[in-house]
């Protein structure tokens, strides 16, 4: 969409204000994001099936958790693929080029929200003890 402004008093802010307003009317939502993250659509199971439901989109530090250099300097739309099927993903390069795996970025993601996960099966444990 381009936008041409012809009126002196009409500034940059006030087009984008307009446009964020309209889109939210029509039900579009969006999500702010903290100034040193990134927000990115990863699977949420190993075994995605190649369903969309099966997507996560999140948001994580834009610093490499290894070394600490810019992660997502370049990022694009891929595929995981979980042996059978594909799904459309973001994928991403590091500056020091080290690489992310979307286990461990999901990893990150939930111990950012202290969501605990059991070693053993990869799931959301319960702080309920039988």
């Amino acid at each position: 969409m381009f936008i041409t402004i012809k009126t002196p008093h009409v500034t940059v802010n006030n087009v984008v204000s307009y446009v964020l307003t309209a889109a939210t009317q029509r039900g579009c939502h969006f999500k702010k994001v903290k100034k040193n993250n990134m927000v990115v659509t990863i699977p949420k199971i190993a075994q995605h099936d190649g369903y969309e439901g099966n997507l996560i989109t999140i948001s994580i530090d834009d610093k490499c958790p290894k070394c600490g250099a810019k992660r997502g300097t370049k990022i694009w739309s891929g595929f995981s693929y979980d042996g059978s099927r594909r799904l459309s993903v973001d994928c991403w390069l590091n500056e020091c080029s080290h690489i992310d795996k979307y286990e461990d970025v999901m990893l990150e993601y939930l111990n950012a929200k202290n969501i605990k996960v059991s070693h053993h099966t990869g799931a959301p444990e319960s702080d309920e003890q039988n």
